[in-house]
């Protein structure tokens, strides 16, 4: 076999990887996105990164490159049906989607629910749902009215450490003891433990990039020294809690 035909070869049966981050409103999954994009970046990836929280900008706010998915109309087109078409642009690149669980938004994407693992899988994707919980009933009974049924084996359920009320693990104990919850571990759902990031908010919103921001010298590192600390230490934690995800995250 000549070497374009194994090229050839190669390129139709590679699997790319669609990440989704689902969950309410201020439940961390701009944050973690954020997070994983810097990350496969910082390893040689190229992802695409896709905001499709409707309601407001997400992940667009803090990364110029990341195509977004508003409610204005054919907004679709300009990121799902094109990069999940695997036009030439996106080519081979995983997919790293701040979605939301706000169901129109679900079902104007996927009118049929949340079930995108089997959807997509004839399109050449594995599919990893993330869903991010604070220690609130209330993402729950949002993960049960949109997602709980359809829940694969790859999906992640992060306890969001840093959400409000959420210091306390013991905090997560009744949502971990929720029957939703419990039926999805058991049909192979992981759950994983998203640290805090000890900074205030609006200096979160400021800062472009969490790895430059880390590894500022000189007069640069010295300014907001305490927060550079905390970031590089936030980062490390990230790597962490989710180096045992590394191959559902597309990160080795």
């Amino acid at each position: 076999m000549n070497t374009n035909a194994v090229e050839k070869s190669e390129n139709e049966t590679a699997r790319r990887r669609l990440i989704l981050a689902l969950g309410r409103g201020k439940s961390g999954k701009t944050l973690w996105s954020r997070w994983l994009v810097e990350t496969m970046r910082a390893r040689g990836l190229s992802p695409v990164a896709a905001d499709g929280d409707w309601s407001s900008p997400g992940l667009s706010r803090h990364d110029e490159h990341a195509l977004r998915l508003g409610s204005e109309a054919g907004a679709a087109k300009g990121w799902w049906k094109t990069v999940l078409a695997d036009g030439e642009q996106f080519a081979g690149r995983p997919v790293v989607g701040d979605f939301s669980l706000d169901a129109g938004l679900v079902r104007k994407v996927d009118p049929e629910g949340t079930n995108f693992a089997e959807r997509y899988a004839a399109r050449g994707f594995d599919v990893t749902k993330v869903f991010f919980f604070a220690p609130d009933i209330g993402d729950v009974v949002t993960f049960v009215n949109v997602g709980a049924g359809v829940t694969a084996g790859s999906a992640l359920l992060v306890m969001n450490e840093g959400a409000v009320g959420g210091r306390r693990p013991d905090r997560f104990a009744a949502l971990l003891a929720h029957p939703a919850i419990r039926d999805a571990i058991e049909k192979g759902a992981r759950v994983a433990w998203m640290p805090e990031l000890h900074l205030d908010p609006e200096r979160v919103r400021d800062i472009a990039s969490f790895v430059a921001f880390a590894a500022a010298e000189g007069d640069e590192a010295r300014a907001r020294s305490l927060d550079r600390h905390a970031t590089r230490k936030w980062l490390a934690r990230m790597d962490d809690a989710f180096a045992p995800f590394a191959s559902e995250l597309a990160l080795g």
